[in-house]
């Protein structure tokens, strides 16, 4: 099948996914998907092969692309955000210590020789990405924890992104209550806390090249 969700529209597209994977997991043994849409693939596919320039760059079922992604390409695929220009400065328990923007960061490993002065591009998941209140008192010194500022918020379906400006600068996206229920506005201060192993570091320059990602499903 290439590309069967192409040009439809969205109401549609939800449709025929749930239409499609019914008819090949009743009637087929099995489908092979091209498509350029992740959604297509996360909704379908057992196991995903994500190629890159040509080659394929990781195979595996999809909660292993989104866990433990291979290069930020990837990363980036399965809706990872990048913070670039991160510079490991030493190792701790195991977990890297990269400097991005004048923050330290506690991050597991990515793929790659990683060492002490290697640059780094670190990917994390705006789901990932926790926020309190500026002033509110956490029961625990967890890593990670930074106050930055609400630069924006943006509907996303029954959530909002919101652009937080740092250092280091993040996107979180949260459900619309916990938006309310923290008065997020354009201005307001939050503290953002990341979970580490929800982190992962690459060697830079990143290996990204032109043109979107194809996925075999």
């Amino acid at each position: 099948l290439d590309e069967p969700t192409a040009n439809l529209d969205v109401t549609v597209k939800r449709r025929f996914r749930e239409d499609l994977e019914r008819l090949v997991r009743t009637q087929t043994g099995g489908a092979l998907l091209i498509t350029h849409d992740p959604a297509d693939a996360f909704a379908l596919a057992d196991t995903i092969a994500v190629m890159e320039g040509g080659r394929i760059v990781q195979v595996g079922p999809p909660e292993t692309l989104v866990l433990e992604p291979s290069t930020p390409f990837v990363a980036a695929f399965t809706g990872a955000e990048l913070l670039l220009d991160g510079i490991v400065r030493g190792e701790e328990d195991g977990l890297l210590v990269v400097e991005t923007g004048g923050v330290r960061l506690l991050v597991a490993r990515g793929n790659g020789a990683i060492g002490p002065g290697t640059p780094v591009h670190v990917a994390y998941r705006p789901e990932d990405v926790l926020l309190t209140p500026a002033d509110a008192r956490e029961a625990t010194r967890a890593p990670n924890r930074v106050r930055l500022r609400v630069a924006a918020l943006t509907p996303v379906g029954g959530m909002i992104r919101v652009r937080l400006e740092g250092p280091p600068d993040l996107v979180a996206l949260l459900t619309r209550p916990a938006a309310v229920a923290l008065g997020l506005a354009p201005g307001a201060v939050v503290t953002a806390r990341l979970e580490v192993m929800a982190l992962r570091a690459f060697p830079a320059p990143s290996t990204r090249t032109g043109g979107g990602p194809a996925v075999i499903a």
